[in-house]
């Protein structure tokens, strides 16, 4: 790791007086990112799409909250609408990034592209759903960015003075995490999400690299004794809401792209 934890204890310890109660939510496009206080400052989850730094900035300053108060920045995953402000973010905050070892590769190589191999197997988006997702011929990249903590096991942040924890929700990408709080809080990037086009509450991605894990993780999130959960698209909602395969409109329960196991 590039730093220690006992120089971002000295950091957080030196910025702020007093501890802070409340997260904020700052909505870049479609994604959104929190930022949930600490003892004496704030940790960021997620960083929001490409081109949006400028938007993230100007929500940041109304929040009240300074730059330099951000002490680290959690990647639930490395894809381009979680990442693609990484860069600009972390260099403004000089703060350090945590991230699974999985995606820390692909923060330092960022290149997603939705019509890449991996995906063959997704069929596109049927047309009465709205929109296509999937197979366009688009590929996003962002500036690449180091990851100072890389994580191989799941991890406490009271060192770092967090009340929280960071958990492996694979599922959605093989490396994707959750950051557990002790008020029973989860931020969960997508392993489910809450928003447009499917109106029927909270359910799963379009696509994961792997549905049985994502159901796995899905169960050690309510195991956990999560309450509310804050997906990276769309509303917060209560975690007994979710029931996978409950939630599905008829229409995704008949898609091969909403139930895909791969081996």
């Amino acid at each position: 790791m590039g730093s220690t934890l006992s120089q971002d204890i000295t950091r957080t310890e030196m910025i702020m007086g007093k501890p802070m109660e409340t997260h904020s939510k700052i909505r870049l496009g479609v994604t959104s990112t929190y930022l949930v206080p600490g003892k004496s400052g704030y940790l960021l989850v997620d960083a929001g799409p490409m081109g949006t730094a400028d938007l993230f900035f100007k929500k940041l300053e109304k929040t009240g909250i300074l730059p330099e108060q951000i002490q680290l920045i959690v990647v639930t995953h490395a894809h381009y609408d979680h990442a693609g402000c990484l860069h600009e973010i972390k260099t403004a905050c000089h703060c350090p990034v945590m991230t699974h070892g999985f995606e820390a590769f692909f923060l330092k190589n960022p290149v997603f592209r939705l019509a890449d191999p991996s995906l063959d197997h997704l069929p596109t988006v049927d047309e009465h759903q709205g929109f296509r997702v999937v197979q366009r011929e688009k590929t996003y990249r962002f500036q690449a960015v180091d990851s100072e903590y890389i994580l191989d096991q799941e991890l406490s942040l009271e060192g770092l003075g967090f009340s929280a924890n960071v958990v492996f929700t694979p599922g959605h990408t093989p490396g994707s995490i959750s950051l557990v709080t002790a008020d029973h809080e989860a931020f969960i990037g997508d392993l489910a999400v809450n928003t447009f086009p499917f109106g029927s509450g909270p359910c799963f991605p379009q696509y994961s690299f792997n549905h049985d894990r994502q159901m796995q993780s899905w169960e050690k999130i309510q195991n956990l004794g999560v309450k509310t959960v804050f997906p990276g698209h769309g509303r917060p909602f209560e975690a007994h809401s979710f029931n996978p395969g409950e939630n599905l409109p008829e229409v995704l329960l008949k898609n091969p792209m909403s139930r895909r196991i791969q081996p």
